[in-house]
C-alpha cells in the first residue's frame, strides 16, 4: 500500500508543472497575472487535497481511494485530450 501512496505523490508532483504549462499554452500572451492566478489555484488545490482525501478515506476505505486514483487520472487525461482536439478543431476552423 505504501508504494501506491508514493506513486500517487510522485505523479502529483510530476504532473503539476505539466498542467501549469498546458494551462498557460491557451493564453496567447501569458502575463505574470495569468501565471500567478494559475499558481495560486494550484496551491489552493494542493492545500485542500489532503482534506478532501481524508474525507474520502473516512467514507470509503484507504484501499478503495487508492485504487480509484488511476481512474481519476484517466478521466483527467481524457478531458485534456478532448480539449486539445477541440482547440485544434477551432484553430483549423478560423483559418
Amino acid at each position: 500500500m505504501s508504494y501506491l501512496t508514493y506513486g500517487y505523490g510522485f505523479s502529483c508532483a510530476a504532473l503539476y508543472n505539466a498542467f501549469i504549462a498546458y494551462g498557460v499554452s491557451f493564453v496567447k500572451n501569458a502575463s505574470s497575472k495569468n501565471v500567478s492566478f494559475i499558481l495560486i489555484s494550484g496551491s489552493a488545490g494542493a492545500m485542500f487535497s489532503p482534506a478532501i482525501s481524508s474525507i474520502l478515506e473516512r467514507i470509503f476505505s484507504l484501499q478503495t481511494v487508492m485504487y480509484g486514483i488511476p481512474f481519476i487520472y484517466v478521466i483527467i487525461l481524457s478531458l485534456l485530450l478532448i480539449s486539445s482536439k477541440i482547440k485544434t478543431y477551432n484553430k483549423a476552423e478560423t483559418i
